[in-house]
């Protein structure tokens, strides 16, 4: 049975945070500043938009509008760039 994209449930910014919310955060609770499914969130945002590497990835999150961040999650302003290329390198390690 085949369904038309009329018929497919729109999927949004919501939905992506949502899924990624699923995914367990190894990093020890202390000291965490964003929740993982947003970093995450984020980073995913980043590379789509032509990021390569981590530092590429922490210039366009510097980058993105507070609208997008709270969007993606956020409470806006990325205060600790850093901090996204902490976790990534976490997990790529």
């Amino acid at each position: 049975m085949s369904t038309t994209a009329e018929e497919e449930p729109e999927c949004g910014i919501s939905s992506l945070v949502e899924m990624l919310e699923k995914v367990p955060d190894p990093r020890s609770t202390r000291g965490r500043i964003y929740r993982l499914s947003f970093v995450l969130a984020v980073s995913l945002v980043a590379v789509l938009a032509g990021a390569s590497n981590f530092r590429q990835i922490r210039d366009h999150v510097v980058d993105m509008p507070q609208s997008l961040l709270r969007k993606l999650g956020g409470s806006g302003a990325i205060s600790g760039a850093s901090s996204v290329g902490r976790v990534n390198a976490q997990s790529a390690g």
